[in-house]
């Protein structure tokens, strides 16, 4: 697991709860924000959509390594956690059916001078 990319999750997790008391529907914007965050420190990560299968419900989270990062799971029954971070080989309610993979020094170049 990577200790920066699990304290920029509890960062933005934050930012969010103080402007709302709810994650619900936020999952999208929230794990789109920890992207652009690790993005600003040289990470590069995986922006993911799919279904969470306990809920059937589409969800999004960040893939960085062989380890996921949910911001927001505490938002569906039976999650505990505020982040939830596990193996990716172990996260069998993640349903994967797409990702957008965020180059942090490409990215970081076309932007700078904006």
């Amino acid at each position: 697991m990577n200790t920066k990319i699990f304290e920029i999750c509890t960062e933005v997790r934050k930012r969010k709860l103080v402007k709302s008391s709810s994650l619900s529907g936020s999952c999208k914007e929230i794990s789109l924000a920890v992207c652009f965050e690790a993005m600003k420190h040289g990470l590069d990560t995986f922006f993911c959509f799919g279904l969470y299968s306990e809920s059937h419900e589409d969800h999004h989270w960040v893939r960085h390594g062989d380890y996921i990062y949910d911001a927001t799971a505490s938002q569906f029954e039976g999650v505990s956690e505020d982040i939830v971070t596990l193996l990716e080989s172990e996260a069998k309610s993640y349903q994967e059916q797409g990702f957008i993979f965020i180059n942090s020094n490409l990215v970081n170049e076309l932007i700078s001078d904006c």
